[in-house]
């Protein structure tokens, strides 16, 4: 459910971003196994169960505005997810 809320969101907030030269072949994806591309952190946070749900862990880049982000990606704030990230 969770996953579905992201996916969801990242949908819509994908749209004309700065330019950056951070790949995005991981972004959002589980970084519990695998290495983050250039330019991401595999940021760790729960959930919408809180502390009281899994941590879940996944490749993003940290933002605070579109100019931060990839060419086709904007930030945008992810409430029950890792915060502003680009998406």
């Amino acid at each position: 459910m969770i996953r579905m809320i992201r996916l969801a969101f990242i949908g819509l907030a994908l749209g004309c971003g700065g330019a950056a030269t951070a790949g995005t072949q991981t972004l959002h994806g589980d970084c519990s196994t695998q290495a983050c591309g250039p330019g991401m952190q595999c940021m760790e946070y729960y959930g919408l169960g809180g502390t009281s749900g899994p941590k879940l862990k996944s490749c993003e880049i940290p933002c605070v505005d579109d100019k931060s982000c990839p060419s086709g990606t904007t930030c945008g704030f992810i409430a029950d997810g890792p915060g502003n990230v680009c998406g």
